[in-house]
């Protein structure tokens, strides 16, 4: 065991790093936007709008296994055990087909999505574009709740 004092110069240390961290980032995000709003031109590959969205420059391959990674996260390494020894098999097998038929069907509708908004960032912006400013507000505050569920 670690005594208190110790406990705490680790955690203001880890701290410390993680601001030094977050303002080296703060500042480069600055210096891109200025110079995305400075320039002006649409297919730099310097400004903000590249950094943000990366639009374009990945494969469905890696987009798909990002997607899959930031929905599933960790408990997806305890979920599956519990379900398989309260419900055996076929619990297992329904949790497998619950998890994946969401990618399968982003695989289809992403490039109709694509497609018919291409300068797109975000699913809100697809919804406004789409259905109105109300129901993007709608949608940014159900996604905002289901963070914190």
């Amino acid at each position: 065991m670690i005594s208190e004092t110790a406990a705490f110069v680790i955690i203001y240390i880890v701290l410390a790093a993680c601001s030094c961290v977050a303002g080296c980032a703060g500042y480069f995000v600055f210096k891109v936007l200025r110079k995305d709003a400075s320039s002006g031109s649409d297919g730099d590959k310097s400004g903000a709008d590249f950094w943000y969205s990366a639009r374009c420059t990945q494969g469905p391959v890696s987009l798909g296994l990002s997607f899959f990674a930031s929905a599933m996260g960790g408990w997806v390494l305890f979920s599956a055990p519990e379900v398989g020894i309260l419900s055996g098999w076929w619990g297992t097998i329904g949790y497998a087909l619950a998890s994946s038929l969401p990618f399968a069907m982003f695989a289809w509708l992403g490039p109709i999505i694509r497609r018919r908004f291409a300068t797109g960032f975000c699913l809100t912006d697809w919804v406004r574009q789409r259905f109105g400013r109300p129901l993007q507000l709608y949608v940014s505050l159900v996604s905002v709740f289901y963070m914190w569920v």
